[in-house]
Protein backbone atom coordinates (compact mmCIF):
# COMPACT_ATOMS: atom_id res chain seq x y z
CA UNK A 1 0.00 0.00 0.00
CA UNK A 2 3.07 2.40 0.90
CA UNK A 3 4.59 1.56 -2.42
CA UNK A 4 1.33 2.84 -4.35
CA UNK A 5 0.99 5.67 -2.14
CA UNK A 6 4.06 7.04 -2.82
CA UNK A 7 3.91 6.15 -6.58
CA UNK A 8 0.83 8.32 -6.35
CA UNK A 9 2.44 10.84 -4.73
CA UNK A 10 5.24 10.79 -7.37
CA UNK A 11 2.82 11.12 -10.25
CA UNK A 12 1.20 14.32 -8.45
CA UNK A 13 4.60 16.02 -7.95
CA UNK A 14 5.76 15.15 -11.44
CA UNK A 15 2.12 17.20 -12.42
CA UNK A 16 2.86 19.68 -10.53
CA UNK A 17 6.17 20.60 -11.82
CA UNK A 18 5.58 20.38 -14.77
CA UNK A 19 2.93 22.87 -14.49
CA UNK A 20 4.83 25.67 -13.12
CA UNK A 21 7.69 24.59 -15.84
CA UNK A 22 5.34 25.51 -18.44
CA UNK A 23 3.81 28.53 -17.29
CA UNK A 24 6.88 30.27 -16.48
CA UNK A 25 9.20 28.63 -19.72
CA UNK A 26 9.70 31.40 -22.26
CA UNK A 27 8.23 30.86 -25.98
CA UNK A 28 10.13 30.62 -28.90
CA UNK A 29 8.59 31.49 -32.29
CA UNK A 30 7.32 28.08 -34.11
CA UNK A 31 10.00 27.15 -37.23
CA UNK A 32 8.69 25.20 -39.81
CA UNK A 33 10.85 24.56 -42.96
CA UNK A 34 11.60 22.36 -46.33
CA UNK A 35 9.87 21.41 -49.22
CA UNK A 36 7.13 18.98 -50.72
CA UNK A 37 5.64 17.57 -53.74
CA UNK A 38 2.79 20.13 -53.93
CA UNK A 39 0.12 16.52 -53.95
CA UNK A 40 1.34 16.47 -50.14
CA UNK A 41 0.74 19.71 -48.91
CA UNK A 42 -2.07 18.07 -46.46
CA UNK A 43 1.27 16.62 -44.64
CA UNK A 44 2.86 19.87 -44.27
CA UNK A 45 0.26 21.36 -43.20
CA UNK A 46 -0.49 18.66 -40.54
CA UNK A 47 3.45 19.13 -39.87
CA UNK A 48 3.34 22.89 -39.67
CA UNK A 49 0.59 22.50 -37.29
CA UNK A 50 1.69 20.60 -34.83
CA UNK A 51 4.82 22.80 -34.51
CA UNK A 52 2.70 25.78 -33.98
CA UNK A 53 0.45 24.63 -31.43
CA UNK A 54 3.61 23.11 -29.30
CA UNK A 55 2.80 19.46 -29.76
CA UNK A 56 5.82 18.83 -31.74
CA UNK A 57 8.64 20.53 -29.74
CA UNK A 58 11.51 19.53 -32.76
CA UNK A 59 10.72 16.88 -35.28
CA UNK A 60 11.81 15.95 -39.41
CA UNK A 61 9.44 13.69 -41.51
CA UNK A 62 10.50 12.52 -44.75
CA UNK A 63 9.12 10.48 -47.76
CA UNK A 64 11.57 8.83 -50.11
CA UNK A 65 10.00 7.45 -53.51
CA UNK A 66 11.65 5.73 -55.94
CA UNK A 67 14.89 7.71 -55.69
CA UNK A 68 13.15 10.88 -55.45
CA UNK A 69 12.69 13.03 -52.11
CA UNK A 70 9.11 13.90 -52.53
CA UNK A 71 8.45 15.20 -48.70
CA UNK A 72 11.55 16.73 -46.40
CA UNK A 73 10.19 18.67 -43.17
CA UNK A 74 11.91 20.13 -40.57
CA UNK A 75 10.70 22.38 -37.94
CA UNK A 76 10.87 23.27 -33.88
CA UNK A 77 14.48 23.37 -31.79
CA UNK A 78 16.97 21.09 -31.88
CA UNK A 79 18.23 22.62 -28.85
CA UNK A 80 15.82 25.19 -27.41
CA UNK A 81 17.85 26.41 -24.43
CA UNK A 82 20.28 27.79 -26.59
CA UNK A 83 17.75 28.98 -29.13
CA UNK A 84 18.85 26.67 -31.91
CA UNK A 85 16.42 26.05 -34.47
CA UNK A 86 15.97 22.43 -36.50
CA UNK A 87 17.27 22.87 -39.73
CA UNK A 88 18.01 21.15 -43.12
CA UNK A 89 21.45 19.87 -41.75
CA UNK A 90 20.30 18.00 -38.04
CA UNK A 91 21.13 15.11 -36.76
CA UNK A 92 19.02 13.61 -33.86
CA UNK A 93 19.51 10.34 -31.33
CA UNK A 94 16.96 8.16 -33.44
CA UNK A 95 17.42 5.18 -30.30
CA UNK A 96 16.05 2.10 -31.54
CA UNK A 97 15.83 3.03 -35.67
CA UNK A 98 19.55 2.03 -35.05
CA UNK A 99 18.29 -1.73 -34.93
CA UNK A 100 17.60 -0.92 -39.32
CA UNK A 101 20.96 0.25 -39.67
CA UNK A 102 22.32 -2.70 -37.69
CA UNK A 103 19.67 -5.26 -39.97
CA UNK A 104 20.76 -3.95 -43.05
CA UNK A 105 24.41 -4.16 -42.18
CA UNK A 106 24.24 -7.84 -41.22
CA UNK A 107 21.96 -8.21 -44.58
CA UNK A 108 25.00 -6.72 -46.80
CA UNK A 109 27.68 -8.93 -45.06
CA UNK A 110 25.43 -11.85 -45.72
CA UNK A 111 25.58 -10.96 -49.25
CA UNK A 112 28.92 -10.33 -49.06
CA UNK A 113 29.23 -14.25 -48.16
CA UNK A 114 30.79 -12.96 -44.62
CA UNK A 115 28.08 -13.89 -42.92
CA UNK A 116 25.21 -16.60 -42.87
CA UNK A 117 21.86 -15.96 -41.20
CA UNK A 118 21.03 -19.96 -41.04
CA UNK A 119 24.81 -20.65 -39.41
CA UNK A 120 24.87 -20.82 -35.37
CA UNK A 121 26.45 -17.40 -33.66
CA UNK A 122 29.54 -20.02 -32.54
CA UNK A 123 30.52 -20.40 -36.15
CA UNK A 124 31.62 -16.75 -35.69
CA UNK A 125 32.25 -16.72 -31.88
CA UNK A 126 33.33 -19.64 -30.98
CA UNK A 127 32.91 -18.81 -26.75
CA UNK A 128 29.48 -18.30 -27.15
CA UNK A 129 28.37 -21.71 -27.62
CA UNK A 130 28.15 -22.71 -24.12
CA UNK A 131 25.23 -22.75 -21.44
CA UNK A 132 22.93 -24.01 -23.66
CA UNK A 133 23.78 -21.15 -26.36
CA UNK A 134 25.23 -23.73 -29.16
CA UNK A 135 21.49 -24.30 -31.35
CA UNK A 136 21.12 -20.37 -31.49
CA UNK A 137 21.71 -19.42 -35.14
CA UNK A 138 22.56 -15.59 -36.56
CA UNK A 139 19.36 -15.11 -37.52
CA UNK A 140 17.47 -15.99 -34.15
CA UNK A 141 19.53 -13.28 -32.61
CA UNK A 142 18.77 -10.59 -35.03
CA UNK A 143 14.97 -11.78 -34.94
CA UNK A 144 15.13 -11.48 -30.66
CA UNK A 145 14.76 -15.06 -30.08
CA UNK A 146 18.23 -16.03 -28.72
CA UNK A 147 16.47 -15.52 -24.56
CA UNK A 148 19.71 -12.88 -23.80
CA UNK A 149 17.55 -10.27 -22.42
CA UNK A 150 20.48 -9.16 -19.82
CA UNK A 151 23.59 -11.22 -20.45
CA UNK A 152 25.77 -8.86 -18.11
CA UNK A 153 26.05 -7.92 -14.71
CA UNK A 154 28.67 -5.30 -15.28
CA UNK A 155 27.47 -3.36 -18.20
CA UNK A 156 27.54 -0.18 -15.78
CA UNK A 157 28.30 2.75 -18.58
CA UNK A 158 28.79 3.21 -22.07
CA UNK A 159 32.45 3.95 -21.94
CA UNK A 160 33.08 0.19 -21.08
CA UNK A 161 31.84 -0.71 -24.40
CA UNK A 162 34.76 1.02 -25.70
CA UNK A 163 37.48 0.61 -22.39
CA UNK A 164 36.34 -3.27 -20.96
CA UNK A 165 34.79 -4.50 -24.40
CA UNK A 166 36.57 -7.91 -24.09
CA UNK A 167 35.88 -8.52 -20.30
CA UNK A 168 32.24 -7.81 -21.71
CA UNK A 169 32.05 -10.13 -24.32
CA UNK A 170 33.60 -12.83 -22.55
CA UNK A 171 30.25 -12.30 -19.80
CA UNK A 172 28.16 -12.21 -22.54
CA UNK A 173 29.26 -15.58 -23.85
CA UNK A 174 28.92 -17.13 -20.88
CA UNK A 175 25.08 -15.98 -19.95
CA UNK A 176 22.72 -18.48 -20.00
CA UNK A 177 18.87 -18.05 -22.22
CA UNK A 178 15.66 -16.91 -20.12
CA UNK A 179 14.25 -19.74 -22.48
CA UNK A 180 15.11 -22.62 -25.31
CA UNK A 181 16.53 -20.58 -28.33
CA UNK A 182 13.84 -20.42 -30.69
CA UNK A 183 10.41 -21.60 -28.81
CA UNK A 184 10.01 -18.15 -27.68
CA UNK A 185 10.65 -14.40 -28.76
CA UNK A 186 11.55 -11.29 -26.56
CA UNK A 187 12.89 -7.91 -27.67
CA UNK A 188 16.21 -7.50 -26.89
CA UNK A 189 16.05 -3.75 -26.43
CA UNK A 190 19.50 -2.98 -25.07
CA UNK A 191 21.19 -6.53 -25.37
CA UNK A 192 20.77 -6.61 -29.33
CA UNK A 193 24.53 -4.61 -29.44
CA UNK A 194 25.87 -6.39 -27.14
CA UNK A 195 24.97 -9.62 -28.63
CA UNK A 196 24.51 -8.48 -32.75
CA UNK A 197 27.63 -5.79 -32.89
CA UNK A 198 30.04 -8.65 -31.50
CA UNK A 199 28.72 -11.06 -34.07
CA UNK A 200 29.41 -8.68 -36.65
CA UNK A 201 32.76 -7.71 -35.90
CA UNK A 202 33.90 -11.30 -35.34
CA UNK A 203 32.08 -12.54 -38.79
CA UNK A 204 33.56 -8.85 -40.67
CA UNK A 205 37.04 -10.03 -42.70
CA UNK A 206 38.25 -6.76 -41.52
CA UNK A 207 37.27 -7.24 -37.98
CA UNK A 208 35.46 -3.37 -37.69
CA UNK A 209 33.19 -2.54 -35.19
CA UNK A 210 29.65 -2.03 -35.89
CA UNK A 211 29.81 1.63 -36.82
CA UNK A 212 32.95 1.35 -39.19
CA UNK A 213 30.84 -1.50 -41.27
CA UNK A 214 27.80 0.49 -41.47
CA UNK A 215 30.11 3.76 -42.30
CA UNK A 216 32.20 2.04 -45.16
CA UNK A 217 29.69 -0.60 -46.76
CA UNK A 218 26.43 1.66 -46.17
CA UNK A 219 26.80 4.75 -45.59
CA UNK A 220 29.81 6.22 -47.92
CA UNK A 221 28.04 3.76 -50.49
CA UNK A 222 25.06 5.09 -50.99
CA UNK A 223 25.13 8.75 -49.41
CA UNK A 224 23.11 7.51 -46.11
CA UNK A 225 23.78 10.26 -43.74
CA UNK A 226 23.66 8.48 -40.88
CA UNK A 227 25.92 7.08 -37.96
CA UNK A 228 26.05 4.05 -35.22
CA UNK A 229 27.94 6.05 -33.09
CA UNK A 230 28.52 9.78 -33.74
CA UNK A 231 32.09 11.13 -34.83
CA UNK A 232 33.50 14.03 -32.82
CA UNK A 233 33.15 16.22 -36.07
CA UNK A 234 29.33 16.14 -36.08
CA UNK A 235 28.12 17.08 -32.89
CA UNK A 236 27.72 20.34 -33.32
CA UNK A 237 25.24 19.54 -35.71
CA UNK A 238 22.97 17.06 -33.40
CA UNK A 239 19.52 18.01 -31.70
CA UNK A 240 19.59 17.85 -27.82
CA UNK A 241 18.16 14.54 -26.78
CA UNK A 242 15.37 15.88 -23.83
CA UNK A 243 14.79 12.58 -22.26
CA UNK A 244 11.62 12.20 -20.20
CA UNK A 245 12.34 11.41 -16.45
CA UNK A 246 10.52 8.34 -14.64
CA UNK A 247 8.29 10.40 -12.68
CA UNK A 248 7.02 12.23 -16.64
CA UNK A 249 7.21 9.56 -18.13
CA UNK A 250 4.61 7.64 -15.60
CA UNK A 251 2.27 10.37 -15.27
CA UNK A 252 1.93 10.38 -19.43
CA UNK A 253 1.31 6.21 -19.17
CA UNK A 254 -1.22 6.79 -16.55
CA UNK A 255 -2.92 9.75 -17.94
CA UNK A 256 -3.32 7.41 -21.42
CA UNK A 257 -5.07 4.81 -20.05
CA UNK A 258 -3.42 2.88 -22.33
CA UNK A 259 -3.68 -0.97 -20.99
CA UNK A 260 0.13 -1.94 -23.57
CA UNK A 261 1.55 1.17 -21.66
CA UNK A 262 0.48 0.58 -18.29
CA UNK A 263 0.97 -3.22 -18.62
CA UNK A 264 4.94 -2.45 -19.79
CA UNK A 265 5.66 -0.30 -17.06
CA UNK A 266 4.05 -1.55 -13.93
CA UNK A 267 6.02 -4.99 -14.74
CA UNK A 268 8.92 -2.44 -15.49
CA UNK A 269 8.41 -0.80 -12.33
CA UNK A 270 6.89 -3.42 -9.46
CA UNK A 271 8.51 -6.91 -11.16
CA UNK A 272 11.86 -6.22 -11.51
CA UNK A 273 12.60 -9.63 -11.96
CA UNK A 274 10.05 -10.13 -14.93
CA UNK A 275 11.49 -10.44 -19.11
CA UNK A 276 10.54 -6.63 -19.59
CA UNK A 277 12.22 -5.63 -16.64
CA UNK A 278 15.53 -7.26 -17.23
CA UNK A 279 15.35 -6.71 -20.88
CA UNK A 280 14.67 -2.65 -19.53
CA UNK A 281 17.61 -2.32 -17.19
CA UNK A 282 20.34 0.19 -18.81
CA UNK A 283 23.16 1.99 -17.50
CA UNK A 284 23.57 5.72 -16.31
CA UNK A 285 24.64 6.85 -19.51
CA UNK A 286 20.99 5.78 -21.19
CA UNK A 287 19.08 6.16 -18.10
CA UNK A 288 19.85 9.57 -16.91
CA UNK A 289 18.63 12.70 -17.91
CA UNK A 290 21.19 14.70 -20.13
CA UNK A 291 23.78 12.04 -20.62
CA UNK A 292 22.89 11.45 -24.11
CA UNK A 293 24.35 14.63 -24.91
CA UNK A 294 27.68 13.79 -23.66
CA UNK A 295 29.75 13.58 -26.93
CA UNK A 296 31.96 10.66 -25.32
CA UNK A 297 28.65 8.57 -25.20
CA UNK A 298 27.43 9.69 -28.76
CA UNK A 299 30.56 8.24 -30.04
CA UNK A 300 30.18 5.06 -28.94
CA UNK A 301 28.98 2.26 -31.86
CA UNK A 302 25.96 0.46 -30.17
CA UNK A 303 23.78 -0.64 -32.33
CA UNK A 304 20.68 -0.91 -29.92
CA UNK A 305 20.03 2.65 -29.60
CA UNK A 306 23.54 4.78 -30.17
CA UNK A 307 22.46 5.80 -33.65
CA UNK A 308 22.31 9.68 -35.55
CA UNK A 309 20.41 10.46 -38.30
CA UNK A 310 18.45 13.05 -40.42
CA UNK A 311 15.24 11.74 -41.48
CA UNK A 312 15.68 11.67 -44.90
CA UNK A 313 19.14 9.82 -44.52
CA UNK A 314 16.45 7.05 -42.66
CA UNK A 315 14.15 7.70 -45.60
CA UNK A 316 16.30 7.17 -47.97
CA UNK A 317 17.95 4.03 -47.10
CA UNK A 318 14.91 2.11 -46.54
CA UNK A 319 13.18 3.85 -49.64
CA UNK A 320 16.06 2.15 -51.60
CA UNK A 321 15.13 -1.20 -50.35
CA UNK A 322 11.26 -0.46 -51.18
CA UNK A 323 12.32 0.06 -54.71
CA UNK A 324 14.68 -2.78 -55.42
CA UNK A 325 17.91 -2.43 -53.62
CA UNK A 326 19.62 -0.17 -56.35
CA UNK A 327 20.71 3.40 -56.30
CA UNK A 328 22.48 5.26 -58.92
CA UNK A 329 23.78 2.44 -60.79
CA UNK A 330 24.36 0.38 -57.10
CA UNK A 331 23.31 -2.19 -55.60
CA UNK A 332 22.75 -1.58 -51.58
CA UNK A 333 21.26 -5.07 -51.66
CA UNK A 334 19.00 -7.28 -54.25
CA UNK A 335 15.99 -8.23 -54.07
CA UNK A 336 16.74 -12.13 -52.48
CA UNK A 337 18.55 -10.34 -50.22
CA UNK A 338 15.27 -7.67 -49.22
CA UNK A 339 13.27 -10.62 -49.70
CA UNK A 340 14.98 -12.20 -46.63
CA UNK A 341 15.71 -9.64 -44.71
CA UNK A 342 11.98 -8.99 -44.41
CA UNK A 343 10.39 -12.61 -44.11
CA UNK A 344 8.98 -13.28 -41.16
CA UNK A 345 10.32 -15.32 -38.36
CA UNK A 346 8.63 -15.48 -35.05
CA UNK A 347 5.30 -13.46 -34.04
CA UNK A 348 2.87 -13.74 -31.52
CA UNK A 349 3.53 -12.87 -27.60
CA UNK A 350 6.39 -10.65 -26.78
CA UNK A 351 7.70 -11.65 -23.52
CA UNK A 352 9.43 -8.17 -23.00
CA UNK A 353 6.40 -5.92 -24.61
CA UNK A 354 3.82 -7.90 -24.03
CA UNK A 355 1.90 -7.56 -27.02
CA UNK A 356 1.88 -9.36 -30.23
CA UNK A 357 4.95 -8.55 -32.31
CA UNK A 358 6.35 -9.95 -35.60
CA UNK A 359 10.09 -9.31 -36.18
CA UNK A 360 11.78 -10.26 -39.31
CA UNK A 361 15.98 -10.54 -39.68
CA UNK A 362 16.56 -7.75 -37.55
CA UNK A 363 13.15 -5.66 -38.66
CA UNK A 364 10.20 -5.22 -37.03
CA UNK A 365 6.71 -6.22 -39.10
CA UNK A 366 4.67 -3.13 -38.61
CA UNK A 367 1.15 -2.12 -39.68
CA UNK A 368 0.94 0.82 -41.32
CA UNK A 369 -2.17 3.08 -41.65
CA UNK A 370 -4.07 1.13 -44.33
CA UNK A 371 -3.40 -2.55 -42.22
CA UNK A 372 -0.91 -3.29 -44.69
CA UNK A 373 2.43 -4.76 -43.49
CA UNK A 374 5.77 -2.57 -43.40
CA UNK A 375 8.95 -3.21 -42.68
CA UNK A 376 11.08 -1.82 -40.60
CA UNK A 377 11.49 -0.07 -36.54
CA UNK A 378 10.04 1.89 -34.20
CA UNK A 379 11.76 3.97 -31.59
CA UNK A 380 12.26 5.42 -28.08
CA UNK A 381 9.57 8.70 -28.21
CA UNK A 382 7.67 7.80 -31.09
CA UNK A 383 10.23 7.55 -33.30
CA UNK A 384 9.45 5.47 -36.69
CA UNK A 385 11.33 3.97 -39.99
CA UNK A 386 9.89 1.59 -42.63
CA UNK A 387 9.91 0.58 -45.81
CA UNK A 388 6.67 0.25 -47.96
CA UNK A 389 7.49 -2.74 -50.59
CA UNK A 390 4.03 -1.90 -52.20
CA UNK A 391 4.15 1.18 -52.50
CA UNK A 392 7.91 1.64 -52.92
CA UNK A 393 8.80 4.34 -50.81
CA UNK A 394 10.99 5.00 -47.65
CA UNK A 395 8.93 6.94 -44.41
CA UNK A 396 10.58 8.19 -41.30
CA UNK A 397 9.75 10.18 -38.67
CA UNK A 398 12.28 11.68 -36.04
CA UNK A 399 12.07 13.85 -33.00
CA UNK A 400 14.30 14.99 -30.06
CA UNK A 401 11.26 15.57 -28.25
CA UNK A 402 10.22 11.71 -26.92
CA UNK A 403 6.55 10.56 -25.86
CA UNK A 404 6.02 7.73 -24.00
CA UNK A 405 4.94 6.24 -27.25
CA UNK A 406 7.47 3.31 -29.11
CA UNK A 407 4.88 1.02 -30.28
CA UNK A 408 4.36 2.86 -33.86
CA UNK A 409 1.57 4.69 -32.22
CA UNK A 410 2.65 7.97 -31.18
CA UNK A 411 -0.05 10.14 -32.84
CA UNK A 412 2.37 13.09 -33.85
CA UNK A 413 3.25 10.59 -36.48
CA UNK A 414 0.01 8.17 -37.17
CA UNK A 415 -1.48 11.71 -38.28
CA UNK A 416 1.40 12.85 -40.72
CA UNK A 417 1.62 8.78 -41.86
CA UNK A 418 -2.48 8.89 -42.94
CA UNK A 419 -2.08 12.17 -44.86
CA UNK A 420 0.83 10.82 -46.31
CA UNK A 421 -1.10 7.65 -47.85
CA UNK A 422 -3.96 9.94 -48.60
CA UNK A 423 -1.82 12.36 -51.16
CA UNK A 424 0.34 9.42 -52.12
CA UNK A 425 -2.95 7.84 -53.96
CA UNK A 426 -3.44 11.68 -54.84
CA UNK A 427 0.17 11.47 -56.12
CA UNK A 428 0.33 8.37 -58.30
CA UNK A 429 -2.83 8.79 -59.57
CA UNK A 430 -1.09 12.55 -61.40
CA UNK A 431 1.47 10.28 -62.49
CA UNK A 432 -0.67 8.32 -64.73
CA UNK A 433 -2.47 11.32 -66.62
Amino acid sequence: MSLIRGSILMVCAALSWNILSLMFKPKLPPIVEGHFHPKFRRVAEIFRNKIENGKEGGAAFALYYKGELLIDLWGGYADEDSAQPWDNNTLTLVYSLTKTMAAITAAKMVEKGWLDYSKPVSAYWPEFKVNNKDNITVEMLLSHQAGLLHPTQNFNSFQDILLNKEELQKEVAQATPAWPAGTQHGYHMLSFALLVDTLLQKADIKHRNIGQIFKEEIADEYGIDSFIGLPYAENYRVAKSMLITAPQMLLSVLLSFDINYINIYINTIFYPTSHTATAFKAPKDVSERGRQNNPVIRAVPFSSFNGFSSAKALAKMLGILASGGTYQGKQLLSKASIEKLNTNMVEGLDNTLLVNMSYGRGFMRLKNSQGDTVYGHTGYGGQVTFADMTNQFGLSYVTNYPSFYFLNDDPRFKDLEKATYLCFQDYIASQKT
